[in-house]
């Protein structure tokens, strides 16, 4: 692990989610995000005790595994405060609420209950607010904007025009390893993408993304991405579809080969949320036959 800077205040340590290092005081930190669990935090202390800085808190982003998985060591280790968005704070502090989740909100099969999926729980000591946008500390005033799409309530934050924006967006390596990238609102992760193409940051940092002055390009392929999985369920429900259907098309098309149930589950997901967003547009119809239920497209123009 290695710290770089960007601005006097604003450093970000690469690793396989970008975690954001913010001086507030001469050698106190306020970190963005924990990375997925406690062999990460101990590797950010370790890097941070060499940089003779130390940990006041922690602002998570959103409640997945990789994003606030390192919150339990670290903040057993340093009496850091948690700052977190609604709906993701009560995630951390319950994680078998994520597994729950996927799991249509029954018991989850143990394969599920991993820490890929269900971190160690941490205490939020500060639940962020939908309408609260500024966050004071002792030497810094941080930005809050909302980004949901990917998870309920992500949030970003900005200091120093550097705007760390989580899970908006994924590089182009992902979204052509991943092919079905996870998001659990598709209308809400557009407007969230397009909030970021309008937006005019000095310096952007996203989590699964090397870190850009401009991310319009990036942004563009993301939603070209959404644009394809919605024009390809479209087309495959010209003809009535079970979900289970629309899932094994899909991934057909996409050349993906499911290999286990953690797996499934984190495409069957995303896979439901495209068809929510063209139910609720009336784009298509559902239609309940022999105890099946089916999605056809709709005839409304």
């Amino acid at each position: 692990m290695k710290l770089k800077k960007i601005t006097e205040k604003v450093f970000f340590i690469p690793n396989v989610v970008n975690i954001g290092v913010l001086r507030d005081e001469e050698n106190s930190i306020i970190l963005v995000d924990t990375g997925l669990d406690n062999s990460t935090g101990k590797k950010i202390l370790r890097l941070l005790e060499k940089h003779e800085l130390v940990v006041k808190a922690i602002i998570n982003t959103h409640s997945h595994a990789d994003h606030c998985g390192g919150n339990n060591y670290i903040q057993k280790k340093t009496n850091a405060e948690i700052y977190a968005p609604e709906i993701e704070s009560t995630i951390i502090e319950y994680p078998y609420l994520e597994p729950w989740y996927l799991h249509s909100g029954a018991n989850p099969v143990k394969d599920l209950k991993n820490k890929f999926l269900m971190v160690q729980p941490s205490k939020v000591n500060f639940v962020l607010k939908e309408d609260q946008n500024l966050l004071k500390f002792n030497e810094l005033d941080l930005k809050i904007t909302s980004l949901p799409g990917h998870a309920p309530n992500q949030i970003g934050i900005e200091v120093d025009s550097v705007y760390f924006c989580a899970d908006v967006l994924f590089s182009e390596e992902t979204l052509e390893k991943h092919k079905i990238p996870f998001f659990i609102d598709i209308r809400k992760a557009r407007e969230t993408l397009i909030h970021i193409k309008e937006s005019r940051y000095a310096f952007y940092i996203p989590s699964h993304a090397k870190p850009a002055e401009n991310m319009i390009e990036l942004v563009d392929a993301n939603l070209k991405v959404i644009n394809t999985i919605e024009t390809t369920i479209l087309e495959d429900l010209q003809e009535k579809k079970t979900t289970e259907q629309v899932l094994k098309n899909l991934c057909d098309y996409f050349q993906v080969t499911i290999t286990g149930t953690q797996q499934y589950f984190l495409l069957k997901t995303p896979i439901m949320a495209y068809l929510s967003s063209l139910y609720n547009s009336k784009r298509i119809q559902v239609k309940l036959e022999k105890n099946l239920l089916f999605w056809e497209k709709s005839n409304i123009n």
